[in-house]
């Protein structure tokens, strides 16, 4: 990602690189795998889906400062608002928090 060498990263460098993702197609690739991986770890009861009560559970482990809102971000991410977080979701979530620039997209919902 440091493109010019000089040992930091900046703003145009981490746009290029993002750019790049998208350009050739490996962004997708990224989100997919980060997506699969996200849900098997959240997902305890293997209904390849993380529900609400999942979700939470999650959250209330996660070592970083406590989350607040917790269902009203899950309620935001939950696209069909049928109580369900599915890959398909979480993959257009995902490419909405990182390729996005519209800051209403759900997906910028943790910035």
């Amino acid at each position: 990602m440091d493109r010019n060498g000089d040992g930091k990263v900046d703003l145009e460098e981490v746009a290029a690189y993002y750019n790049g993702l998208i350009k050739d197609g490996t962004g997708d690739q990224m989100v997919d795998s980060a997506v699969t991986v996200g849900v098997q770890a959240i997902d305890t009861d293997g209904d390849d889906k993380i529900s609400r009560e999942e979700f939470t559970a999650f959250y209330k482990i996660n070592p970083r400062e406590p989350v607040k809102n917790i269902d009203a971000i899950f309620d935001k991410l939950d696209l069909d608002k049928d109580g369900f977080l599915t890959k398909d979701e979480l993959a257009k979530l995902w490419k909405q928090f990182y390729f996005s620039t519209n800051p209403n997209d759900p997906g910028k919902v943790f910035i």
